[in-house]
């Protein structure tokens, strides 16, 4: 029957056709396209959730890390005092020793310089020097300083007994060694 039809109509016809397949294939593929979309919608929602959740979690992450650095630098530093204060604790104190010796040369003795020295946390010489009355508050103040707790020993010299009265003195003390 397409044979009776003169051929500008069946052009017309033939293109009409085409148009029409044309358009059922965009309207085929649009509606796979919306099935497609329907389908991947809630898979999107969920991922983008995720993603918003995860960067949450990691800003987070990075303020806790932030916050820990923070405290470890802290806690560094109050060990450091720790330290300190522990080694302070084990010093010997030049207070406690000034007091044993002025308390060992009360009768007859005028002490004129104490000379005490530390090396870092332990206390390394002590040197007491001055002047005595007589030989025998010479001698009396080299016993008392012998008994002092912190006092291992004495170098006395007997150079210093060689006058009998208004002798001076100087004495280098043997500290305790530390333990």
């Amino acid at each position: 029957m397409i044979n009776l039809v003169p051929e500008s109509t069946k052009k017309n016809i033939r293109t009409e056709y085409r148009w029409r397949v044309v358009a059922i294939w965009f309207f085929i593929l649009g509606t796979a396209s919306l099935m497609v979309t329907l389908l991947l919608l809630p898979t999107y929602v969920l991922l983008s959730s995720q993603v918003a959740v995860y960067g949450q979690s990691a800003s987070s992450a990075s303020a806790k890390v932030a916050e820990f650095d923070l405290s470890e630098s802290s806690l560094t530093f109050a060990n450091k005092q720790v330290d300190l204060l522990l080694e302070h604790k084990k010093t010997k104190l030049f207070s406690g020793l000034i007091a044993d010796l002025d308390q060992a040369g009360e009768k007859g003795i005028v002490i004129k310089e104490f000379s005490l020295e530390r090396k870092g946390i332990k206390l390394e010489s002590a040197k007491i020097s001055g002047v005595a009355e007589t030989r025998e508050a010479l001698s009396e103040f080299g016993d008392a300083l012998a008994s002092v707790p912190l006092v291992e020993g004495i170098e006395f010299s007997m150079d210093s007994l060689a006058k009998s009265q208004d002798i001076e003195f100087s004495i280098p003390l043997i500290l305790l060694e530390e333990k």
